[in-house]
């Protein structure tokens, strides 16, 4: 008698013990749902992050469209097969009118290798120069730089020995100028002149 007393007090004490323990996680508030990630974006730890692809097409919009139409007009290049004497700027194309050549030359390419160190450029640099000069000004820069480099182009391919058959291909003119704009937006620092805290305070300097 005395044992199954014993054995029926431990069964309540365990079974009070266990009942405890689920107490917390009954009034415990139910953990709240996780958002839903949208199409485009990744998961980076527990911060929703956005993707390389919707970042571009969401802060820097022209950029995209540029690097888009950049990476269509190369696929149908290689699919049609054209040569610079199909699209390509020279003299002899300006001067017979064909001012359509001013664009067509700028988005083509000689080959994978030249289009591909173009397009990684105009990635690094566009979204960057978009930012700080806004959609409309890349834009409308870029199109007169489209038309003063493929002149320029055209015009030195006139003069370079009188070579028949020499063409402009490529978008690095316009790159070129993209990378002076932002080598002139950079902060300035000119290492001649050092002031150290007590000297500034003085109004002095000291020199390097």
């Amino acid at each position: 008698m005395v044992m199954r007393a014993r054995l029926r007090r431990g069964a309540l004490i365990a079974a009070a013990l266990a009942a405890s323990a689920l107490i917390p996680q009954m009034l415990a508030p139910p953990a709240p749902k996780q958002a839903a990630v949208k199409e485009g974006w990744t998961r980076i730890g527990a911060q929703p992050q956005k993707s390389h692809a919707a970042a571009l097409m969401s802060d820097s919009p022209a950029t995209f469209a540029l690097l888009l139409g950049l990476f269509a007009f190369f696929a149908v290049i290689r699919v049609k097969r054209w040569t610079g004497d199909t699209v390509g700027a020279s003299a002899e194309s300006i001067e017979g009118r064909q001012y359509w050549r001013l664009l067509t030359s700028n988005l083509a390419h000689v080959d994978a290798t030249h289009f591909v160190f173009n397009l990684s450029t105009a990635y690094s640099l566009g979204g960057a120069l978009e930012r700080r000069h806004g959609s409309a000004a890349l834009l409308g820069s870029t199109a007169a730089l489209v038309v003063f480099v493929g002149l320029v182009a055209a015009a030195l391919t006139g003069h370079a020995g009188g070579a028949v058959g020499a063409w402009h291909l490529g978008f690095s003119g316009v790159l070129f100028a993209w990378i002076t704009d932002e080598a002139l937006m950079a902060p300035q620092f000119c290492p001649c002149l050092l002031y150290t805290s007590d000297a500034a305070d003085e109004g002095l300097g000291v020199d390097l």
